[in-house]
């Protein structure tokens, strides 16, 4: 794995410091990596780098385990989280129940297919601006869906006059 570039203050114990901002020798650790377990090593990379590399890889499991447990500890009460009313709920949500009109499962395949056939034009319209084409854009247009629960956007038209969108008409989905 390769190395994690952090900021000094983000370092917690069993971290394993692989590297420093700046070349070991210019600091007053002997060996070059070590894996951090004290205040004394925290202060020093704070008073002499600003970054460090991290090698998850050799971190000390332990340590860290360790803190986590003495931190635990220090926490004399844990706050409950209360579940909210049904009328605070309706306050953030809105009291409006809408009918599922057709499962998840079924729209999913049909997004799916829309993703992959939206992804064919993309790419198609990027070749032609990439070669310099005009693009042609009535050679891809298709009816909307007849389902109803196809989106609003593909069901609406807009009427355009001097390159403005000026109304919104609602077709009906018949053929």
């Amino acid at each position: 794995m390769e190395l994690r570039e952090i900021p000094v203050e983000e370092l917690t114990f069993g971290m394993y410091v692989s590297k420093l901002d700046r070349p070991w020798t210019e600091t007053p650790f002997v060996f070059q990596g070590f894996v951090l377990t004290s205040e004394k090593q925290l202060d020093v990379l704070g008073k002499y780098c600003k970054r460090v590399f991290i090698d998850p890889e050799k971190a000390d499991m332990s340590v860290i385990t360790k803190v986590i447990s003495e931190r635990l500890e220090k926490v004399e009460t844990v706050e409950t989280v209360r579940k909210a009313t049904p009328e605070e709920i309706a306050k953030v949500r809105g009291t409006t129940v809408y009918k599922e009109v057709a499962s998840v499962e079924a729209e999913l395949s049909r997004a799916k297919t829309v993703y992959t056939q939206s992804m064919v034009v993309v790419k198609e319209l990027s070749r032609a601006v990439e070669i310099g084409n005009a693009i042609d854009s009535s050679a891809r247009t298709k009816r909307p869906p007849r389902s109803p629960t196809a989106s609003f956007a593909t069901r609406t038209r807009w009427r355009y006059s001097s390159g403005c969108r000026k109304k919104a008409v609602r077709h009906s989905a018949a053929p």
